[in-house]
């Protein structure tokens, strides 16, 4: 006698709720193995997979290999934006675990602008929204009544950088610095080791973080406490 699933004997909308705990991630936390994703329990049986499998599909993310050698970034998105069957995707995220450690938002931005292809087409706009923490590319219409399609770009070391962008930048106007690096040598592969690295490298890559992580808002709470403390020493030397 075949044993009835414990989970299929309890009413649908506990199922739901349960499926909906399951297939949650919370944003800047690594992957999940492919057999623990949320497609991989969409298809244990037959029921899981008529009710859960659209809702399993959005919820997982879908890996792309990184190609060998040298990456010219906009090509790699723009084929991605332009590929076919793709007009549900709404988010890209680009985690390079410290193989582009010159790679930001604002860099790719600007690198955008100038990106022959994305200059002579029409079919998407690339905005810069920091305060998102994101690029936002918004496609052209398809038709007067049809929403313009729009895709998210998140990029950074790690999933957390990438994803908790804004927390990052606030780590930064509150000077955490130590706790950002040291982060990345715990979520990274290919960021070089503290204890290969000089001072000056290490204050070269604490000073990038400004342009990777603008500080975008309440500049005058970010920074008063440095001028109160200029005008404070200032007033010591007179």
């Amino acid at each position: 006698m075949a044993q009835t699933s414990v989970l299929l004997a309890l009413p649908a909308e506990i199922r739901n709720q349960i499926a909906e705990y399951i297939f949650h991630r919370e944003p800047g936390t690594t992957l999940l193995p492919p057999h623990k994703s949320p497609l991989a329990f969409a298809s244990t049986c037959r029921q899981l997979y008529f009710e859960f499998y659209a809702l399993a599909r959005s919820a997982t993310v879908f890996t792309m290999q990184w190609p060998h050698g040298r990456v010219f970034v906009p090509r790699i998105i723009w084929a991605i934006l332009r590929e076919r069957h793709m007009d549900r995707l709404t988010k890209i995220c680009i985690v390079h675990d410290g193989v582009q450690p010159y790679l930001s938002l604002p860099t790719l931005y600007s690198m955008m602008q100038f990106y022959q292809p994305y200059q002579t087409s029409k079919l998407w706009e690339a905005r810069s929204d920091l305060v998102h923490g994101r690029l936002l590319f918004v496609g052209r219409r398809q038709g007067p009544d049809q929403a313009a399609r729009q895709v998210s770009l998140f990029i950074g070391y790690s999933f957390r950088e990438a994803e908790q962008y804004v927390a990052v930048c606030e780590q930064i106007g509150q000077e955490q610095y130590a706790d950002i690096l040291l982060a990345r040598r715990r979520d990274c592969s290919c960021v070089t080791p503290f204890s290969d690295m000089s001072d000056e490298q290490v204050r070269n890559e604490l000073d990038y973080l400004r342009v990777q992580y603008p500080i975008f808002d309440d500049v005058e709470h970010v920074f008063q406490p440095h001028v109160d403390e200029i005008r404070a020493r200032c007033s010591q030397a007179s």
